[in-house]
């Protein structure tokens, strides 16, 4: 489960107990020991504290607590968090190391984690493949930017360029 693998790396990579992590965010230690195993899925607020307590921006890991909890994932239009997120949940591997899986520029990844824009469907799938996700979860998530992208395009090519002096 990614959000499990993404919450056990960044436990792996704070060095912290999970006594203090269960008291920095409220919960028994026995339970951020099962929410790090994949035994259960928490909640999303102790999911968000989890996630500060380790130090990692929270809206990386709402696509994969939201895939964990089976909700849609189509109403989310950051795949650049969803990547980031399964970036994560795969340990972090270095730009350098996705650029040689999916055999694409480095420049290429970090556009594809950072943007600006989104990129095509076909390198986003190769960037998910590396690191290791659900296809089937993140190409919900590019077919709605992808949308929101063109409906934006569309919007600003149909302005009237026509001056209002040429209607009298």
């Amino acid at each position: 489960m990614p959000l499990a693998s993404a919450l056990s790396h960044l436990h792996r990579r704070s060095s912290t107990t999970y006594k203090v992590l269960g008291a920095e965010v409220g919960v028994d230690p026995s339970y951020i020991s099962r929410a790090v195993s994949g035994e259960r899925i928490p909640s999303w607020p102790v999911t968000r504290k989890l996630a500060l307590a380790l130090e990692t921006d929270p809206e990386e890991i709402l696509p994969l607590w939201r895939a964990a909890r089976g909700y849609n994932l189509a109403g989310t239009t950051d795949v650049q968090a969803a990547l980031r997120g399964l970036r994560t949940a795969a340990a972090h591997p270095d730009v350098q190391t996705l650029a040689a899986r999916t055999h694409l520029a480095a420049d290429q990844i970090t556009h594809a984690l950072s943007g600006p824009g989104l990129l095509d469907w076909e390198t986003t799938r190769a960037i998910v493949s590396a690191l290791h996700g659900q296809h089937e979860l993140i190409r919900p998530l590019w077919n709605v930017a992808r949308a929101a992208a063109l409906s934006t395009r569309a919007a600003a090519s149909s302005t009237c360029t026509i001056s209002a002096g040429a209607f009298g």
